[in-house]
């Protein structure tokens, strides 16, 4: 049903067999998680092995085969959690303000309509089984191993991001289907949130030919949090961008040193000194 990728464990599909399972894992489910890494580790958001480290590296002319294995690490699971970067990655990546941090990261080797399809997918599992038919080709542009644009239209992801961590806990979805007597308004929409985010599709379905505007002017779904940040993804490339990456500003109201390798290492030799200088008193 939903990616253990969102931290769930308790939803199941009664319909998807091992076999999809893994075709979904290894391909479209892995896609939104790459797609997602950054905001999944900021968002303490729990998978199948805890919540995920945010590794990855950078284009350097100064790499050596003593380097750490990756130029930037983020980590929530350690206590305190740990942030480290390459004094040779420069501000590309991680950037300071007085009271701001902002972390941009590559996305690396993915699929943006891999991404749709993803949520798409879900919508579909917790779909009414009786609302399923007008979905048979979509259902099989999903099991398609080759990732095209299903219809003319584009494949748009609206979001509203949740400041905080993790502020939501579970997993929330809701389906909206229009009115039978309407027919220029989205079929079926779907209104994803979990962590610190909230998503909103349309299903795509052959038999609608309505402008993709008419969806990007909908009223977002209300959700009773307060709202940093929105926005829309265009996923509707087979192939993401090269050098694409995705960007998250978390603030702070002071920092504090807690450990200082450099002048531990001064202080001891400083007592050593007095030491040696008692004994030969």
């Amino acid at each position: 049903m939903f990616p253990e990728a969102l931290g769930n464990n308790v939803l199941a599909s009664n319909y998807e067999c091992d076999i999809c399972n893994q075709f979904f894992g290894s391909s479209i489910e892995n896609d939104y998680a790459k797609f997602f890494s950054l905001y999944h580790t900021i968002m303490q958001i729990k998978g199948k092995r805890g919540i995920p480290d945010c590794k990855f590296k950078v284009p350097c002319s100064k790499r050596t085969d003593k380097c750490a294995e990756h130029c930037i690490e983020i980590t929530f699971s350690s206590n305190p959690l740990m942030m480290r970067q390459c004094k040779e990655a420069g501000d590309d990546f991680i950037t300071f303000s007085d009271h701001s941090i902002t972390i941009s990261k590559p996305i690396g080797n993915f699929s943006p309509i891999g991404v749709f399809k993803a949520i798409v997918k879900m919508a579909l599992t917790v779909m009414p089984v009786e609302e399923l038919p007008p979905f048979e080709h979509v259902i099989k542009w999903l099991l398609e191993p080759e990732h095209k644009k299903f219809s003319q239209k584009k494949l748009l992801v609206r979001y509203e991001m949740i400041p905080g961590f993790n502020v939501t806990k579970y997993i929330h979805y809701c389906l909206y289907k229009r009115k039978n007597f309407v027919w220029d308004k989205p079929y079926m929409l779907f209104h994803l949130t979990y962590g610190c985010f909230s998503l909103f599709i349309e299903i795509p379905r052959g038999a609608d030919n309505i402008d993709s505007r008419e969806f990007e002017s909908m009223p977002f779904p209300l959700v009773p949090f307060y709202i940093s940040d929105t926005g829309i993804w265009d996923l509707s490339d087979d192939t993401a961008p090269k050098g694409m990456r995705n960007k998250i500003t978390l603030n702070f109201d002071e920092t504090r040193e807690i450990y200082n390798a450099q002048e531990s290492e001064n202080k001891l030799s400083i007592e050593d000194l007095q030491k040696q200088f008692e004994s030969l008193s």
